[in-house]
């Protein structure tokens, strides 16, 4: 019994020696043909950057054909004048405006949960020191239960003022999906 308990790792480790050898030899042979493809072919690969990519061109309608023996067959009109992209660019279209406005209000958001956090850690804390004092007609529990009510007003306003937030980045984002722009303009810088 004992034999065959060392025989076991004795056999394990002569094999994966043995498919370890044969592993190097296939990565070695591998390269040995990388090496000899990469000789065989001098000829950089092309590399396509924005800069070699053309610019799409705007898409236009198609007159319809003129029907003959009709009077405007007979007279050649000019064609009219296409407008170009640079008139009238409304500021809303362009992407940085979308990501100027997500980038203010996420920054709006961060801001007003900021100053809101440390409020709620002070309120429980409050809380805390005002449920340890056992007496409840003594002036210093009633201090500072009053100061804990004025606390949880602030605090109500804080917390509405990052729910509006959150209102406004949802408005927003509907806005953009309703006009048809893309979510990537949507997400701040």
């Amino acid at each position: 019994m004992t034999r065959v308990l060392i025989a076991i790792p004795i056999v394990a480790l002569l094999s994966a020696t043995a498919s370890a050898q044969s592993l190097a030899d296939v990565a070695k042979r591998a390269e040995e043909q990388r090496a000899k493809a990469a000789a065989e072919n001098t000829t950089p690969a092309k590399v396509i950057t924005n800069v070699d990519l053309k610019p799409a061109l705007p898409v236009t309608a198609v007159p319809p054909a003129p029907v003959a023996g009709t009077p405007d067959t007979d007279e050649a009109k000019p064609p009219a004048k296409a407008k170009s992209d640079s008139d009238d660019v409304d500021p809303k279209k362009t992407e940085a405006y979308w990501k100027r406005r997500a980038t203010e209000l996420h920054a709006q958001l961060a801001a007003d949960e900021k100053a809101a956090a440390p409020g709620r850690e002070q309120i429980a804390r409050m809380q805390h020191n005002a449920d340890a004092i056992g007496c409840f007609i003594c002036p210093a529990r009633n201090q500072l239960e009053s100061q804990l009510i004025q606390m949880r007003e602030d605090q109500a306003r804080l917390d509405a003022a990052v729910a509006a937030d959150r209102a406004a980045i949802s408005g927003f984002e509907e806005e953009g999906r309703r006009l048809g722009i893309l979510p990537g303009w949507l997400r701040p810088r």
